[in-house]
Protein backbone atom coordinates (compact mmCIF):
# COMPACT_ATOMS: atom_id res chain seq x y z
CA UNK A 1 0.00 0.00 0.00
CA UNK A 2 2.84 2.36 0.85
CA UNK A 3 4.42 1.65 -2.56
CA UNK A 4 1.17 2.40 -4.40
CA UNK A 5 0.66 5.60 -2.44
CA UNK A 6 4.19 6.80 -3.20
CA UNK A 7 3.73 5.88 -6.88
CA UNK A 8 0.46 7.84 -7.04
CA UNK A 9 2.04 10.99 -5.65
CA UNK A 10 5.02 10.57 -7.96
CA UNK A 11 2.76 10.34 -11.03
CA UNK A 12 0.79 13.49 -10.11
CA UNK A 13 3.95 15.45 -9.33
CA UNK A 14 3.99 19.03 -10.59
CA UNK A 15 6.41 21.89 -10.83
CA UNK A 16 5.93 25.61 -11.52
CA UNK A 17 6.71 27.83 -14.48
CA UNK A 18 6.43 31.60 -14.94
CA UNK A 19 4.30 32.58 -17.93
CA UNK A 20 3.71 35.84 -19.80
CA UNK A 21 0.08 36.20 -20.88
CA UNK A 22 -0.83 37.66 -24.28
CA UNK A 23 -4.30 38.74 -23.12
CA UNK A 24 -5.07 41.80 -21.03
CA UNK A 25 -6.88 41.21 -17.75
CA UNK A 26 -9.96 42.90 -19.25
CA UNK A 27 -9.78 40.49 -22.17
CA UNK A 28 -9.60 37.48 -19.87
CA UNK A 29 -12.61 38.66 -17.91
CA UNK A 30 -14.49 39.39 -21.12
CA UNK A 31 -14.17 35.73 -22.07
CA UNK A 32 -11.04 35.51 -24.21
CA UNK A 33 -9.20 32.19 -24.18
CA UNK A 34 -5.93 32.61 -22.30
CA UNK A 35 -2.85 32.60 -24.53
CA UNK A 36 0.60 32.67 -23.00
CA UNK A 37 4.31 31.93 -23.34
CA UNK A 38 6.34 30.01 -20.78
CA UNK A 39 9.59 31.66 -19.74
CA UNK A 40 12.37 29.50 -21.19
CA UNK A 41 15.41 28.58 -19.10
CA UNK A 42 17.94 25.76 -18.72
CA UNK A 43 17.86 25.36 -14.94
CA UNK A 44 17.12 21.85 -13.63
CA UNK A 45 17.76 22.47 -9.94
CA UNK A 46 15.07 25.11 -9.34
CA UNK A 47 11.66 26.36 -10.40
CA UNK A 48 9.97 29.76 -10.49
CA UNK A 49 6.57 31.01 -9.34
CA UNK A 50 4.64 34.03 -7.97
CA UNK A 51 5.78 36.61 -10.57
CA UNK A 52 5.22 40.33 -9.99
CA UNK A 53 6.16 42.79 -12.75
CA UNK A 54 8.93 45.20 -11.77
CA UNK A 55 9.36 47.05 -15.05
CA UNK A 56 8.83 46.74 -18.79
CA UNK A 57 10.81 48.04 -21.78
CA UNK A 58 10.40 47.47 -25.50
CA UNK A 59 12.75 44.49 -25.27
CA UNK A 60 12.57 43.11 -21.73
CA UNK A 61 10.25 42.27 -18.85
CA UNK A 62 11.65 42.48 -15.32
CA UNK A 63 10.01 40.36 -12.64
CA UNK A 64 10.33 39.66 -8.95
CA UNK A 65 9.66 35.96 -8.44
CA UNK A 66 9.84 33.14 -5.98
CA UNK A 67 12.87 31.08 -6.95
CA UNK A 68 12.62 27.69 -5.27
CA UNK A 69 16.18 26.38 -5.16
CA UNK A 70 16.24 22.61 -4.65
CA UNK A 71 19.69 22.33 -2.97
CA UNK A 72 18.47 24.46 -0.04
CA UNK A 73 14.84 23.22 -0.25
CA UNK A 74 13.26 26.65 0.13
CA UNK A 75 12.28 29.70 -1.83
CA UNK A 76 14.08 33.01 -2.15
CA UNK A 77 13.15 36.24 -3.92
CA UNK A 78 14.95 36.83 -7.20
CA UNK A 79 14.94 39.30 -10.07
CA UNK A 80 14.28 37.73 -13.44
CA UNK A 81 14.86 39.56 -16.73
CA UNK A 82 13.02 38.02 -19.67
CA UNK A 83 13.40 38.75 -23.38
CA UNK A 84 10.06 40.21 -24.47
CA UNK A 85 10.26 38.66 -27.95
CA UNK A 86 11.74 35.19 -27.39
CA UNK A 87 10.56 34.81 -23.74
CA UNK A 88 13.99 33.48 -22.81
CA UNK A 89 15.47 34.12 -19.37
CA UNK A 90 18.27 36.63 -19.87
CA UNK A 91 19.47 37.00 -16.28
CA UNK A 92 18.66 35.93 -12.75
CA UNK A 93 19.81 37.49 -9.49
CA UNK A 94 18.92 36.77 -5.88
CA UNK A 95 17.40 39.84 -4.22
CA UNK A 96 16.51 38.42 -0.79
CA UNK A 97 17.48 35.12 0.80
CA UNK A 98 16.83 34.19 4.45
CA UNK A 99 16.99 31.00 6.50
CA UNK A 100 13.22 30.71 5.99
CA UNK A 101 11.12 30.04 2.90
CA UNK A 102 10.15 33.19 0.95
CA UNK A 103 7.57 33.60 -1.80
CA UNK A 104 4.90 35.95 -3.22
CA UNK A 105 6.96 39.20 -3.42
CA UNK A 106 4.04 41.66 -3.55
CA UNK A 107 5.24 44.97 -5.04
CA UNK A 108 4.23 48.43 -3.73
CA UNK A 109 5.17 51.69 -5.44
CA UNK A 110 5.23 54.91 -3.38
CA UNK A 111 6.64 58.31 -4.46
CA UNK A 112 8.89 56.82 -7.12
CA UNK A 113 10.27 54.12 -4.83
CA UNK A 114 9.67 50.38 -5.11
CA UNK A 115 8.98 48.19 -2.09
CA UNK A 116 7.98 44.55 -1.79
CA UNK A 117 6.42 42.43 0.95
CA UNK A 118 7.30 38.72 0.63
CA UNK A 119 5.43 35.92 2.30
CA UNK A 120 7.54 34.68 5.23
CA UNK A 121 5.26 32.47 7.31
CA UNK A 122 8.19 30.42 8.60
CA UNK A 123 9.74 33.62 9.93
CA UNK A 124 6.44 34.52 11.64
CA UNK A 125 6.35 38.01 10.13
CA UNK A 126 5.17 40.04 7.16
CA UNK A 127 7.68 42.80 6.43
CA UNK A 128 8.27 45.48 3.82
CA UNK A 129 11.60 45.82 1.99
CA UNK A 130 12.84 48.74 -0.09
CA UNK A 131 14.15 47.59 -3.47
CA UNK A 132 17.24 49.15 -5.06
CA UNK A 133 17.09 48.70 -8.83
CA UNK A 134 20.72 49.68 -9.46
CA UNK A 135 22.11 46.87 -7.30
CA UNK A 136 19.09 44.53 -7.50
CA UNK A 137 19.20 44.36 -3.72
CA UNK A 138 16.91 45.38 -0.86
CA UNK A 139 16.86 46.53 2.74
CA UNK A 140 14.30 45.77 5.40
CA UNK A 141 12.18 48.77 6.34
CA UNK A 142 9.63 47.54 8.84
CA UNK A 143 7.65 44.60 10.17
CA UNK A 144 4.01 45.27 9.24
CA UNK A 145 2.52 42.22 10.97
CA UNK A 146 3.93 39.76 13.49
CA UNK A 147 2.45 36.35 12.76
CA UNK A 148 1.75 33.78 10.04
CA UNK A 149 0.26 35.37 6.92
CA UNK A 150 -0.02 33.57 3.58
CA UNK A 151 0.10 35.65 0.36
CA UNK A 152 -0.88 38.96 1.94
CA UNK A 153 -2.23 41.64 -0.43
CA UNK A 154 -2.58 45.29 0.67
CA UNK A 155 -4.93 47.63 -1.20
CA UNK A 156 -6.94 50.82 -0.73
CA UNK A 157 -10.74 50.85 -0.70
CA UNK A 158 -12.76 54.04 -0.20
CA UNK A 159 -9.96 55.71 1.70
CA UNK A 160 -9.24 52.69 3.90
CA UNK A 161 -5.85 50.96 3.78
CA UNK A 162 -6.75 47.30 3.88
CA UNK A 163 -4.98 43.97 3.54
CA UNK A 164 -6.30 40.46 2.96
CA UNK A 165 -4.46 37.25 3.85
CA UNK A 166 -4.99 33.69 5.00
CA UNK A 167 -3.45 31.84 7.92
CA UNK A 168 -2.66 28.22 8.72
CA UNK A 169 -4.54 25.82 8.91
CA UNK A 170 -7.00 27.67 6.63
CA UNK A 171 -4.42 29.13 4.23
CA UNK A 172 -5.75 27.06 1.30
CA UNK A 173 -9.33 26.95 2.53
CA UNK A 174 -12.66 28.71 2.36
CA UNK A 175 -11.99 31.91 4.27
CA UNK A 176 -10.11 35.17 3.94
CA UNK A 177 -9.12 37.54 6.75
CA UNK A 178 -9.39 41.30 6.29
CA UNK A 179 -7.06 43.72 8.09
CA UNK A 180 -6.89 47.52 8.27
CA UNK A 181 -3.79 49.65 8.73
CA UNK A 182 -3.72 51.58 11.99
CA UNK A 183 -2.09 54.93 11.25
CA UNK A 184 -1.17 55.27 14.92
CA UNK A 185 1.11 52.25 15.26
CA UNK A 186 1.65 51.69 11.52
CA UNK A 187 0.57 48.04 11.74
CA UNK A 188 -2.31 46.00 10.33
CA UNK A 189 -5.06 44.71 12.62
CA UNK A 190 -7.65 42.08 11.71
CA UNK A 191 -11.28 43.20 11.82
CA UNK A 192 -13.15 40.58 9.79
CA UNK A 193 -13.13 37.02 8.47
CA UNK A 194 -15.14 36.32 5.32
CA UNK A 195 -16.31 32.76 4.55
CA UNK A 196 -16.90 31.17 1.14
CA UNK A 197 -18.82 27.98 0.32
CA UNK A 198 -15.74 26.52 -1.40
CA UNK A 199 -11.96 26.73 -1.13
CA UNK A 200 -11.32 30.07 -2.84
CA UNK A 201 -9.94 32.10 0.05
CA UNK A 202 -6.22 32.42 -0.63
CA UNK A 203 -4.95 35.46 -2.55
CA UNK A 204 -3.41 35.01 -6.00
CA UNK A 205 -2.19 38.50 -6.96
CA UNK A 206 -2.74 42.22 -6.74
CA UNK A 207 -6.18 43.86 -6.65
CA UNK A 208 -7.16 45.41 -9.98
CA UNK A 209 -9.94 47.55 -11.46
CA UNK A 210 -12.32 46.22 -14.09
CA UNK A 211 -15.24 48.27 -15.46
CA UNK A 212 -15.09 50.69 -12.55
CA UNK A 213 -15.03 48.11 -9.75
CA UNK A 214 -12.28 46.43 -7.76
CA UNK A 215 -11.53 42.72 -8.06
CA UNK A 216 -9.09 40.32 -6.52
CA UNK A 217 -7.67 37.10 -7.97
CA UNK A 218 -7.80 34.17 -5.56
CA UNK A 219 -6.71 30.54 -5.67
CA UNK A 220 -9.28 27.83 -6.23
CA UNK A 221 -8.07 24.88 -4.16
CA UNK A 222 -11.14 22.61 -4.22
CA UNK A 223 -9.44 20.01 -6.42
CA UNK A 224 -5.90 20.79 -5.28
CA UNK A 225 -3.50 23.66 -4.65
CA UNK A 226 -2.63 25.49 -7.87
CA UNK A 227 -5.69 24.30 -9.78
CA UNK A 228 -7.39 27.52 -10.99
CA UNK A 229 -7.97 31.23 -10.37
CA UNK A 230 -11.13 32.67 -8.86
CA UNK A 231 -11.83 36.29 -9.83
CA UNK A 232 -13.87 38.03 -7.13
CA UNK A 233 -15.65 41.39 -7.02
CA UNK A 234 -14.87 43.38 -3.87
CA UNK A 235 -17.97 44.85 -2.23
CA UNK A 236 -18.52 46.85 0.95
CA UNK A 237 -21.98 46.64 2.50
CA UNK A 238 -23.56 46.55 5.93
CA UNK A 239 -20.26 47.59 7.47
CA UNK A 240 -18.41 44.54 6.14
CA UNK A 241 -16.26 43.52 3.17
CA UNK A 242 -17.75 40.97 0.78
CA UNK A 243 -16.10 38.99 -2.02
CA UNK A 244 -18.27 37.68 -4.87
CA UNK A 245 -16.84 35.24 -7.40
CA UNK A 246 -17.67 36.22 -10.99
CA UNK A 247 -15.37 33.95 -12.99
CA UNK A 248 -12.80 31.19 -12.83
CA UNK A 249 -9.71 31.06 -15.05
CA UNK A 250 -8.53 27.52 -15.72
CA UNK A 251 -5.74 25.87 -17.66
CA UNK A 252 -6.11 26.26 -21.43
CA UNK A 253 -3.92 23.15 -21.86
CA UNK A 254 -5.29 20.48 -19.54
CA UNK A 255 -2.91 17.80 -20.80
CA UNK A 256 0.33 19.57 -19.84
CA UNK A 257 -0.82 22.13 -17.26
CA UNK A 258 -2.86 21.39 -14.16
CA UNK A 259 -3.76 25.01 -13.44
CA UNK A 260 -3.02 28.72 -13.30
CA UNK A 261 -1.74 29.92 -9.96
CA UNK A 262 -1.38 33.74 -9.86
CA UNK A 263 -2.27 36.84 -11.90
CA UNK A 264 -0.54 40.22 -11.89
CA UNK A 265 -0.27 43.13 -14.29
CA UNK A 266 1.83 46.28 -14.70
CA UNK A 267 2.44 48.51 -17.74
CA UNK A 268 0.07 46.38 -19.82
CA UNK A 269 2.08 43.20 -19.21
CA UNK A 270 0.26 40.31 -17.52
CA UNK A 271 2.38 37.77 -15.66
CA UNK A 272 1.24 34.50 -14.17
CA UNK A 273 2.54 31.04 -13.38
CA UNK A 274 1.43 27.59 -14.41
CA UNK A 275 1.27 24.35 -12.44
CA UNK A 276 2.99 21.97 -14.87
CA UNK A 277 2.73 18.17 -14.84
CA UNK A 278 6.03 16.32 -14.53
CA UNK A 279 4.38 13.30 -16.19
CA UNK A 280 1.59 14.79 -18.35
CA UNK A 281 -0.15 11.57 -19.40
CA UNK A 282 -0.48 10.11 -15.92
CA UNK A 283 -0.93 13.44 -14.13
CA UNK A 284 -3.71 14.71 -16.38
CA UNK A 285 -5.49 11.32 -16.30
CA UNK A 286 -5.35 10.93 -12.52
CA UNK A 287 -6.48 14.50 -11.83
CA UNK A 288 -9.33 14.08 -14.32
CA UNK A 289 -10.45 10.96 -12.47
CA UNK A 290 -10.16 12.79 -9.15
CA UNK A 291 -12.31 15.66 -10.47
CA UNK A 292 -15.22 13.36 -11.44
CA UNK A 293 -15.13 10.99 -8.46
Amino acid sequence: MSFLKNLFYKLIETTWSVIIVDNSIDGLLDGEVMKFHMVKHNYRDRWFADPFVLDVTNDTIELLVEEFYNPINRGRISKMIVDRHSYELLSLKTVLELDTHLSFPFIIRVNGKVYFCPENTEGNEWSVYEYDDKSSSCKKVKVLYQGHLADAVPFCYRGHKLMTATTYPNDNGSQIDVYELNEGDGEYHKFQTFFFNKKIGRNAGNVFEYKGQLYRPAQECDLCYGHALSIQRIIYKYGKMHFEEIKQLKSPDKFHILGIHTLNSYKDVVASDATVYTYPFFGSLLYFLKSIL
